[in-house]
């Protein structure tokens, strides 16, 4: 499974957008300043396409790859160096829960959308979505490119 630090390294953005709402701007103090992130209401009625349509896509995506013989399906061995045997089953599948409803919502998603896209919006919505893309890509190319997060085997040498 991942490590500590790659874990902690999404939370720099919560750490990122509470500095700007009690330091800087001094909009945590007052309730718009957090229903500005998005919390003021669960948006039950997206769950379901916020799932899906990732899911779909990716489905269609992975199903054309293998279908096409680009790739193939294979159950590896090992996941970051930690063999998946059963014994981790359960250990996964906690990292899992734990990254799908604490991690990715609290550390990027109110960072990146609730916090750096809410404030982007005057530019426009496409110039606001494109930007906070582009910048969601530049803050993953160091564990991407310098670390064995994203590709355990394969690590660049500087």
């Amino acid at each position: 499974m991942p490590s500590v630090a790659s874990f902690a390294y999404m939370f720099t953005l919560l750490v990122a957008v509470l500095l700007m709402l009690f330091v800087v701007t001094r909009d945590g103090y007052h309730k718009a300043g957090w229903a500005m992130l998005g919390l003021h209401r669960a948006g039950l009625r997206a769950w379901l396409p916020a799932v899906l349509v990732p899911l779909a896509v990716m489905s269609l995506a992975y199903g054309f790859v293998w279908i096409s013989g680009i790739a193939t399906f294979a159950i590896p061995a090992n996941i970051f160096g930690v063999d998946i045997s059963p014994r981790w089953l359960v250990p996964l599948v906690i990292w899992l829960v734990i990254q799908a409803t604490v991690a990715n919502p609290l550390g990027e998603e109110m960072g990146w959308r609730g916090y750096l896209l809410t404030h982007l919006e005057p530019l426009g919505a496409w110039q606001a979505a494109l930007l906070s893309g582009l910048l969601h890509g530049i803050w993953n190319l160091p564990p991407i490119l310098m670390t064995r997060l994203y590709h355990p085997t394969v690590m660049v040498q500087p």
